[in-house]
């Protein structure tokens, strides 16, 4: 009887161990663009400054973790290349990048535009703003990825890294695209577009 149990146990854990295994985030469809998107009241009178490019979430960054839509993302967007596949990123990179997209993702275009907003310490307002979605009917869930606009002085700042700062990591140019944390970050190649989690202290900003 004990063996009966020990072998049942075995056999429930292995979808479970091979489950954990597809880390990926649901196919994104392109759909539309805006010119500049809020859900605040902006003030338009005031003055504000770029604090984050490129935030939020794009097709680009779900190719990285999924390796068989390439020919599905390159459809959607001009920026990715076929070099960028799942083999060339990490696993613990592709589950950051899928954290992104579940934490970004939001039910309405509106609630997907706040999302992004939201996260941008002093983010007021998005431009030249990229919509997608992924599945259908019920389950349809928006993503968007664009420019953030805001007030300058109060944008999350790390270690003097923001959300698009360009950086050096291993003499190859890039781009800060999210900070993960108070030691690490996601920095994107601005040659080939992938995605690798890094170390604030192996990063140099250009221009100091």
């Amino acid at each position: 009887m004990t063996r009966k149990i020990k072998i049942l146990a075995l056999l429930l854990m292995v979808p479970m161990i091979f489950g954990s295994c597809k880390i990926k985030v649901p196919q994104m469809t392109k759909f539309g663009s805006l010119s500049v998107a809020s859900t605040k009241n902006v003030d338009l009178d005031a003055e504000y400054v770029l604090i984050a490019r490129n935030a939020g979430f794009d097709a680009s960054q779900a190719l990285a973790v999924n390796k068989k839509e390439v020919k599905a993302f390159q459809n959607a967007t001009k920026k990715i290349r076929k070099r960028q596949t799942r083999k060339r990123v990490s696993n613990r990179t592709r589950k950051k990048i899928r954290a992104n997209y579940y934490r970004l993702a939001g039910a309405t275009i509106d609630q997907a535009i706040n999302n992004v907003v939201e996260e941008t310490a002093g983010g007021m307002f998005m431009e030249n703003v990229e919509l997608y979605y992924t599945g259908t009917g019920r389950k349809t869930m928006y993503i968007v990825s664009g420019d953030v606009y805001g007030k300058e002085g109060v944008s999350r700042n790390i270690r003097g890294f923001i959300v698009g700062t360009k950086a050096l990591y291993k003499k190859r140019v890039g781009t800060v695209a999210t900070l993960t944390d108070d030691q690490y970050c996601l920095w994107k190649d601005d040659r080939t577009g992938k995605f690798t989690e890094v170390l604030y202290d192996d990063l140099t900003k250009i221009g100091e």
